[in-house]
């Protein structure tokens, strides 16, 4: 039986710029919509929005890299070779592989981006969000079925999405210099400095990247903060439900989990280097396949606070993407100290909630091993390991099972995973950099979970992104989802112009100047059906893991 990790998280799935003058920005896309670009000509279409009123220009499926494919399986991706004549930028991007999708719709040859820009001609570079899409590492893509940008771009900002591998392809690691892992982040870096060298000739700012992610895409956008690759490539950071400090979005023992794949494919080898020979020879649609069951048996059977089987690692040298422990950096302001907008929904966890009496049996494990409640960066003895764990479990369940309140269950899920990490986040980049803190507490029409089945009350994880991506719906929303959808759409944008989501006083906020965060006055907005400038959220619970890592944690820490 799945851990209810697990199911948390199969259930959810610098170079030199071509200068542009400003006054020549008109003449850059031709009538025929094609841009020049640092490696040839793309021409894109127009789009019409389902939306009343609403159209842009798509540029999709616009290469960034040599696709990684036989001996470049598992390497870091290269740069893209110039191409002849007039690309075709109005074909649909293939994902890359992954175990959730028709093989039709997959290609290994995957590592393309897409680029929308508004449809009204510009007197002046438009500033840019760069959109990483999250899934636990595994699933995913950048294509407008997942993100349509139409909302975000009539705003007057031009959005870029990317495509990156995932899973085994884009994060296996046997924690060497021959296979060091993080594959998926050096594409995200490689496609971020395309868009920094080639978004001028589309109209956009190279100077004004705000990076935008959910999820493993927040996850992977605050290890994007750290690590000196990508130098000057973007101006502020959006992440949502996600951060770096959370305790998924680590691999915790990632030789082992490529030993297991190793196994599972029945091959032996003496060096990582003959691995790769190996690996490189079976069919991507096999090794998704082979990689998945292991990935889902190891998490099946991991501790729930031990990370991801198949995920972001730490890098054994100098020049790799995450080279120290990310609570560290943090604390020291090792990090690009940009302008952040993070958060969380109120309710991360309730997606767990309809799942929760399928894991009973399973979730009884925690009642005999309280150990497995306790996070798993504390560098502690087992005693002590013990002794946390039953604190955890004494503090969310008392004397009960836990298996006894599906609302405790899911608001541990919540804490421990999700909010506590963002807090630790915000109190440790607010040091450094001026940072928006926000709760999504707002539930309406456009839900994740239908109302016939939302079980527990709150904002489940992914809920906000029905109110900044726009998709076709079934139901018209409510005048108060309008609302919502206009404020959210409106302050992340203004984040991505000015840097500040609330620049001015503006009715559509009511009246509200967003406050920055403070190391010690936690200021964060909640989105609701009104919105309230509030301090310190989850306070109680937040004292209560700060006690933990005050009296046990043993530095360097990993996560929060």
């Amino acid at each position: 039986m799945l851990s209810f990790s697990a199911i948390l998280f199969i259930l959810l799935s610098l170079e030199i710029h071509n200068c542009v003058p400003v006054e020549e920005l008109q003449d850059v896309l031709d009538w025929d919509m094609t841009v020049y670009t640092s490696d040839g000509k793309v021409k894109g279409h127009l789009i019409n929005s389902h939306m009343e009123n609403i159209s842009y220009y798509a540029f999709q499926s616009i290469p960034y890299a040599e696709p990684p494919v036989g001996n470049l399986r598992f390497r870091p991706a290269k740069p893209i070779r110039p191409w002849s004549g007039t690309l075709d930028a109005t074909k649909t991007p293939k994902a890359c592989p992954q175990p959730s999708l028709p093989e039709s719709e997959m290609s290994e040859d995957c590592l393309v981006l897409n680029v929308f820009i508004p449809s009204s001609r510009p007197n002046k570079l438009l500033p840019v969000i760069l959109w990483i899409h999250g899934g636990y590492f595994q699933i995913g893509h950048g294509g407008m079925a997942n993100y349509p940008p139409d909302l975000l771009v009539n705003e007057n900002v031009i959005v870029a999405t990317i495509n990156y591998r995932l899973g085994v392809l884009g994060f296996l690691s046997a924690g060497d210099k021959t296979l060091p892992g993080n594959n998926g982040i050096k594409d995200q870096i490689l496609a971020m400095k395309w868009i920094h060298k080639n978004i001028e000739n589309f109209g956009g700012n190279p100077y004004e990247i705000t990076l935008m992610g959910q999820s493993a895409g927040g996850a992977e956008i605050g290890i994007l903060l750290q690590t000196s690759l990508t130098q000057g490539l973007f101006s502020a950071a959006i992440l949502q439900s996600g951060n770096g400090l959370n305790l998924w979005s680590r691999s915790p023992t990632p030789k082992t989990t490529t030993q297991k794949i190793a196994e599972y494919f029945k091959i032996r080898h003496n060096t990582t280097e003959e691995l790769i020979e190996e690996l490189q020879k079976i069919e991507w649609t096999d090794l998704i396949l082979g990689s998945n069951k292991v990935f889902v048996m190891d998490t099946a059977f991991s501790n729930p606070a031990n990370g991801l089987t198949i995920g972001p690692v730490v890098e054994p040298h100098a020049d790799g993407v995450l080279t120290g422990h990310v609570h560290d950096n943090l604390e020291r302001g090792n990090f690009h100290r940009v302008p952040i907008l993070t958060g969380f929904t109120s309710a991360e966890g309730n997606l767990l909630a309809p799942a929760f009496d399928s894991m009973k049996m399973f979730l009884k494990l925690y009642d005999i091993f309280p150990n497995k409640l306790a996070p798993n960066d504390l560098n502690v003895n087992s005693a002590e390991l013990t002794a946390i764990g039953k604190k955890v479990k004494e503090f969310y369940f008392g004397s009960e099972s836990v298996t006894a309140s599906k609302e405790a269950f899911v608001n541990f899920v919540t804490e421990h995973e999700f909010i506590q990490p963002a807090n630790e986040f915000v109190r440790l980049v607010s040091k450094y950099a001026r940072t928006y803190f926000y709760r999504f507490s707002y539930v309406g029409q456009l839900a994740v979970i239908e109302d016939e089945v939302r079980e527990l009350p709150g904002a489940v994880h992914c809920e906000e992104l029905q109110y900044l991506f726009c998709s076709p719906l079934e139901n018209p929303p409510s005048d108060t989802d309008l609302v919502t959808r206009k404020r959210l759409v409106k302050l992340w944008t203004n984040f991505a112009k000015y840097h500040n989501p609330t620049p001015d006083v503006d009715p559509l906020f009511q009246n509200i100047l967003w406050k920055p965060v403070h190391p010690t006055q936690i200021h964060y907005l909640d989105i609701d059906t009104e919105l309230s400038m509030l301090e310190n959220p989850n306070k109680e619970q937040m004292a209560f893991w700060a006690s933990i890592y005050k009296r046990y944690a043993l530095p360097p820490l990993d996560t929060y």
